[in-house]
């Protein structure tokens, strides 16, 4: 005997068939959980960094504008692109060996930018977007030759750290934030903590008795609370995402055969490039080195986190080869 089972009276599921019978709409289990889920994937994708879920929904129509936005912005900024064949190569190199290690997933061939002859027609743009090294929405990948002339100055013989190493652990890190979708991600992290802030607010109107008309006035004086709460958040997810990206960039980097201890020297030679970059005001250079005050987090941070997290890997690595041998 079939399992029938009725819906709204006069419809029953087969589940064996999935037919329908009866003129009522018939809802099959199975499907409705996998649109669920689907929809649950969506709006809460999984962080490939931390493997856990988060809040990253970003509507059809914003992700289209930022498309058309972005693909404006490359062709523009590939008209400043830096011609060298044995830079490209080198560079081209490293990508496809750290490629090969990383999900499937879109991510275009690195551009090399001559930031110099960009800056010189189009002075303070470092200001909007930090060129140097930056990921696009869409798997774009920006890297300015000044970045990589910069690591050509840096050697580590006790660990046996070459360029190479440190190239790498630049890629690693952009195709980290290609991976992880920092640059939709950004966007949407930011909502739930004004949502906590409103909800707060909400939650102090409704214990206080505020009526509606001083309840107005009682928001206008918050507005200035708001604006230095959502800078402070925003601050927060933006050193975040540097921060996954610089974790899991030492995972691909290693997975890939490249020395990790790279990474350390690649923020020594950032910070180096940046203390002696005159373009860069000292109060800014400060800034750079003050988490609390600046999107990035501090150099010294960065450096600790990934020492930390080079720790880890080692310590995982001997503990498997344990396991294995026992």
């Amino acid at each position: 005997m079939s399992d029938l089972r009725p819906i709204h009276g006069d419809a029953a599921y087969n589940a064996n068939t999935a037919t329908e019978n009866g003129s009522s709409i018939c809802f099959f289990p199975s499907e409705v959980q996998d649109r669920f889920l689907r929809l649950y994937d969506t709006v809460f994708p999984v962080n490939i960094a931390t493997n856990e879920r988060e809040f990253g929904y970003l509507p059809k129509s914003t992700r289209e504008t930022l498309e058309r936005n972005v693909d404006h912005l490359y062709k523009n900024l590939y008209a400043y692109r830096y011609y060298d064949r044995e830079m490209e190569h080198r560079v081209q190199k490293i990508f496809d060996a750290i490629l090969l290690h990383v999900p499937n997933i879109q991510i275009k061939k690195p551009l090399i930018l001559n930031l110099e002859k960009l800056t010189a027609q189009h002075p303070g743009i470092t200001k909007i977007l930090p060129l140097e090294a930056i990921t696009l929405f869409g798997g774009r990948i920006v890297l300015s030759k000044e970045r990589i002339e910069s690591m050509d100055f840096w050697h580590y013989p006790p660990e046996q750290v070459t360029t190479q190493d440190v190239l790498a652990f630049a890629l690693a890190r952009e195709i980290a934030h290609a991976l992880i979708d920092h640059p939709s991600k950004r966007l949407v992290r930011t909502v739930p903590g004004n949502i906590k802030f409103f909800l707060l607010i909400g939650l102090i109107a409704y214990w206080t008795g505020i009526p509606i008309v001083n309840g107005i006035k009682f928001f206008s004086l918050l507005f200035p609370f708001w604006v230095f709460f959502s800078v402070i958040n925003k601050m927060m997810v933006y050193q975040n995402a540097e921060r996954e990206a610089d974790e899991y960039g030492i995972e691909l980097m290693h997975r890939a055969g490249y020395n990790m201890r790279g990474s350390l020297i690649f923020h020594i030679a950032v910070n180096h490039a940046i203390t002696n970059n005159r373009m860069i005001r000292t109060w800014e250079k400060h800034m750079l080195n003050k988490s609390f005050v600046s999107y990035y987090p501090s150099f010294q941070s960065r450096i600790s986190a990934c020492a930390k997290k080079i720790k880890e890997i080692k310590s995982r690595e001997i503990a498997s080869e344990k396991q294995y041998s026992v």
